[in-house]
């Protein structure tokens, strides 16, 4: 059975930390969401969202984890691949040990 998420669409022109406020309000009240993207500059906006979200996240005792994917979505009457990020909560802060978040992210890890 497929849950169904509210849809947040994510632009290149999106405000991240707004994104990723909406993104912690959700996650904090339970709703299942996800990011919609379309075009490089929205997917890294998208992106930077969910990266300040988990960073939030963590800072109140939340280790979310997200899952990535493709759907498509009509724009203008065109059927176009959208990059999908869907936040998943994992109740055990311990889970998240080892996974970089904003506390632990920075200039110390290497690049691979």
């Amino acid at each position: 059975m497929r849950t169904l998420r509210t849809p947040l669409r994510v632009a290149a022109h999106s405000d991240a930390k707004g994104v990723a406020g909406s993104l912690v309000r959700a996650i904090h009240n339970g709703e299942n969401v996800e990011l919609v993207a379309i075009g490089a500059g929205a997917v890294n906006q998208a992106v930077k969202a969910t990266a300040i979200a988990r960073g939030i996240c963590a800072q109140h005792a939340m280790c979310v984890a997200i899952i990535t994917g493709f759907k498509d979505v009509e724009v203008g009457g065109e059927i176009v691949s959208a990059i999908v990020l869907v936040p998943i909560l994992l109740h055990e802060r311990d889970s998240c040990s080892g996974i970089a978040t904003e506390e632990t992210s920075g200039p110390k890890q290497d690049v691979v």
